[in-house]
């Protein structure tokens, strides 16, 4: 660990950085986040003071941090490629992320996209999801399986851990559901566990509010789409897939001055949370891109090898080691070095 730690610095110092900055100066990155961590909010996630720090070293390292927008213009060819471009987003649209998220980019004046379910922001809609974990954060009944229609789950929700490990378990499985079948299923796990929902959301899984996201959008602040209700957009049938996006950017444009043209699929792993299909709703409802969860850098310089509706995005990690890989291209570095060893892999 410790040798690894010294050969990132060398990697990562102005040195190595001048020969090896200039080769992969066109190679953006695309940061994906989600919750914050919170005391007030009750929630477990990213790090505020690490963010802050990461947005510091970005300003000495040379980043550029440009928006979700920005970058999308020198995808689709109509603005010059951006040397050392970095962008974030926050997916999904929680009150945290508005009230700690919004105001930490704010403070080092860098932009950021915030891709907002459309039905969780009008206060309309509990995400699956947060329902799940709600359940199973508040269950006393020490139950070791739960079952729905041919399936059964083993969970263990008398220690921290198991109870996330229970939590990530149900939600996997729910998220493949299609949003009616996820409302049975939801239905027939409270009735099991013996607890109802409350009627108003918890604070917790709140989301923030379209006053909000008007307040923010002065700010700097862009929003994008992210789906009326977060569904697995190839589970559902064609029709509902298709409201799910048009509608959900029908909304955005009512409620914000200036939308993001770009959407964000749910849970974002292309051929299998969203196709074909799903990617022709995108471009037929007028977005000019899209973005995954899949990591990966984007190559403005060999615009060819850009999937514009698939764009790869990080997820923001939790430690400076992976932050810098992934900002000093250290993996590319690698993939470079084993094709010298390897000529067949290049």
């Amino acid at each position: 660990m410790v040798l690894k730690k010294k050969l990132l610095d060398i990697v990562c110092s102005e040195p190595i950085q001048s020969v090896v900055n200039p080769l992969y100066k066109n190679n953006a990155i695309v940061f994906m986040l989600h919750r914050f961590a919170s005391e007030k909010f009750s929630t477990e996630g990213h790090d505020p003071a690490f963010l802050s720090k990461c947005l510091d070293y970005l300003k000495v390292s040379g980043r550029k941090v440009v928006s979700l927008d920005e970058l999308f213009q020198s995808i689709n060819g109509k603005s010059e490629p951006i040397d050392n471009a970095v962008v974030f987003t926050i997916d999904d649209g929680f009150l945290d992320q508005a009230e700690i998220g919004a105001r930490i980019f704010c403070d080092h004046d860098c932009p950021v996209a915030i891709c907002v379910i459309t039905e969780l922001v009008a206060q309309r809609y509990w995400l699956a999801e947060s329902r799940i974990a709600f359940l199973l954060e508040n269950a006393t009944l020490s139950i070791p399986e739960i079952s729905f229609e041919s399936k059964q789950f083993y969970v263990d929700i008398k220690s921290h851990n198991g109870l996330k490990a229970a939590i990530n378990q149900l939600v996997f499985y729910c998220k493949s559901l299609p949003l009616q079948k996820a409302e049975e299923f939801i239905a027939e796990l409270s009735a099991q566990l013996g607890i109802n929902l409350p009627t108003q959301t918890p604070l917790k899984y709140r989301g923030m509010n379209w006053e909000m996201i008007k307040s923010l959008e002065k700010k700097g602040v862009s929003f994008c789409a992210h789906t009326e209700k977060h569904p697995a957009l190839s589970a559902e049938l064609p029709q509902r897939a298709r409201e799910e996006i048009f509608n959900s950017f029908n909304c955005l444009k009512d409620n914000t001055a200036n939308p993001s043209q770009i959407f964000c699929y749910p849970t974002g792993r292309p051929a299998v949370d969203y196709t074909a299909r799903d990617i022709q709703y995108v471009a037929d409802a007028g977005f000019v891109g899209g973005i995954s969860a899949v990591p990966g850098y984007v190559d403005l310089k060999h615009l060819e090898s850009v999937d514009v509706f698939s764009v790869p995005r990080f997820s923001f990690p939790g430690n400076m080691r992976d932050f810098k890989q992934i900002i000093h291209h250290v993996e590319l570095m690698k993939d470079w070095l084993r094709g010298l060893k390897n000529p067949s892999m290049s």
